[in-house]
């Protein structure tokens, strides 16, 4: 007698009634048209890219030295950079990596760079990343003597410029600012500036790859690879592991068409000839992504845009939702500040026609990827969320309760309705599928040291129960993050945030 009562109760609701409707309304039918948009277009970047991925080149250094002599040059020679702040948990296994990248010894070095500040404030017992930097060369010394590694240690009091000086009082440690310091005296025989993160493991063959675009074409000075954010993979929350699979997706599949019309520098796997460099200010210690910053005024200022070669290297991703909303606030409120620098920029009379032109270019492509799709995406997402609660909640109500009493019906059955509203109740199943079949393509790149095979069986159980009864409701926090930081940032453009530096997970020597 319960269930009839209280159906009959709520079949005179007008609050109920309403909520019932939205599922079936044209609103519904729409947002399922945009939304199918939004992922054609990921369709046709996914086309599009597979071209670039299709035959990718087998280099060998016979290959290299036969361009080499036919075209009259020397081999190009990198200085790897990578910037290390509280790193010595991972900075081991890059440097192990990087010392076993297919290209001569004798051609390429690399510098780590420090922070005096670690040290600095390091209890006595602590290893500092600039101790396992010392314990690495002086197990080269021994064992692979022809390999260049040494150490920079960034000043407390560093000011963060390019060629700048010390000014005797603490500075704010961020990315750039340590990058300036080294790139203030860049070794005499580099030809290429190469950025990595503390924890990447590079491609082995990416820097023959360079080379001989390099040499085939002397006009080429910016390489920019790919990134797959997945090597911690068994260490990341669920959320985490969605994210970081979309990354990889993204770097693989849509880069290659963005790099069509904007010049991205993604901070690491990234090559930089040191001429640009050295008629650059280097990069502004200001703005929370340094990286994407410098490869629009490289742009900008010399006509150079990166060019995309698909020879990926792999590092981490953050490993909780907070670590994760943290990394992608900065990317957005970096690159709010980028395009607030190019407004300012346009405000100069004096411009050439040239270079205005191509900053109207680069403020259109960085506003149409950027605060622009936000605006457009994140309503579109937290609308589908909605309507998917709802639609489950309409099936669940009003099919098993107020439809077995035909009488108190609150709204008429439609069968194109209940047929649409148990498909989307089914879309985590496709979701599902996509994201197997992501999972298989990456596999390779996941780093699987010291997770047995019960913990991975039951993270992928857990993996799969996220994707069906989680993933749907909290799917508009991917790109919550971004918008938050467009928010605050045209709500108070003049505030500086506080860049905060991504925690790693810890790695084992490969």
């Amino acid at each position: 007698m319960a269930i009839p009562y209280f159906a009959q109760l709520m079949s005179g609701s007008r609050v109920l009634h309403f909520i019932l409707s939205i599922p079936s309304s044209i609103f519904s039918y729409i947002i399922a048209v945009i939304l199918g948009l939004f992922f054609l277009r990921l369709f046709f970047y996914f086309l599009w890219a597979l071209k670039k991925w299709k035959h990718i080149e087998k280099i060998s250094f016979n290959d290299l030295e036969k361009i080499r002599l036919a075209t009259n040059q020397k081999l190009p020679f990198f200085t790897i950079f990578i910037p290390a702040l509280d790193e010595s948990e991972v900075i081991a296994n890059t440097i192990l990596k990087m010392a076993s990248i297919d290209y001569p010894l004798n051609l390429y070095q690399i510098q780590v760079i420090v922070d005096e500040k670690e040290k600095l404030r390091a209890k006595s017992d602590q290893i500092t990343t600039r101790n396992v930097v010392e314990q690495m060369i002086h197990k080269f010394k021994n064992q692979l003597p022809e390999l260049k590694l040494s150490f920079i240690e960034v000043p407390y009091d560093f000011d963060g410029k390019i060629g700048g000086k010390c000014i005797n009082q603490e500075v704010p440690s961020t990315k750039g600012r340590g990058l300036n310091y080294a790139l203030s005296n860049i070794p005499s025989e580099t030809d290429f500036c190469v950025f990595f993160d503390a924890e990447a493991v590079p491609n082995s063959d990416s820097f023959l790859a360079v080379a001989k675009h390099y040499l085939l074409d002397n006009k080429k000075l910016i390489f920019q690879l790919p990134v797959y954010q997945i090597r911690n993979f068994w260490s990341l929350s669920a959320f985490c592991k969605i994210a970081a699979l979309g990354q990889c997706f993204s770097h693989q599949y849509v880069l290659p068409f963005i790099f069509l019309f904007m010049p991205f520098l993604g901070g690491t796997n990234m090559f930089i000839h040191r001429s640009l460099i050295e008629d650059s200010e280097g990069f502004d210690n200001s703005i929370l992504t340094e990286d994407t910053e410098f490869g629009v005024r490289l742009y900008t200022n010399f006509n150079q845009g990166a060019v995309f070669l698909p020879y990926p290297s792999t590092e981490q991703t953050p490993a909780t939702i907070k670590s994760y909303y943290r990394q992608r606030y900065r990317w957005g409120y970096g690159l709010m500040q980028t395009l607030k620098k190019l407004f300012l920029e346009l405000k100069d009379k004096n411009l050439d026609k040239e270079k205005r032109w191509r900053i109207k270019k680069i403020i259109a492509s960085l506003a149409i990827h950027g605060p622009v799709d936000w605006a457009i995406y994140y309503p579109l997402i937290l609308a589908a969320t909605s309507l998917f609660i709802l639609r489950i909640f309409k099936i669940i109500f009003s099919s098993f309760v107020l439809y077995r009493f035909s009488s108190m019906v609150v709204i008429p059955w439609n069968p194109l309705n209940d047929l649409l509203s148990f498909v989307v109740v089914l879309i985590p199943i496709p979701s599902f599928i996509l994201l197997s079949l992501l999972l298989r393509h990456y596999w390779k790149d996941i780093n699987f040291t010291g997770h047995n095979k019960k913990e991975i069986y039951h993270q992928l159980i857990a993996l799969g129960l996220f994707m069906f009864f989680i993933a749907p409701i909290i799917a508009s926090f991917y790109v919550f993050p971004f918008v938050h930081a467009c928010f605050n940032y045209l709500k108070n453009p003049n505030r500086r945030a506080i860049w905060v530096k991504t925690k790693r997970t810890r790695e084992t020597l490969a």
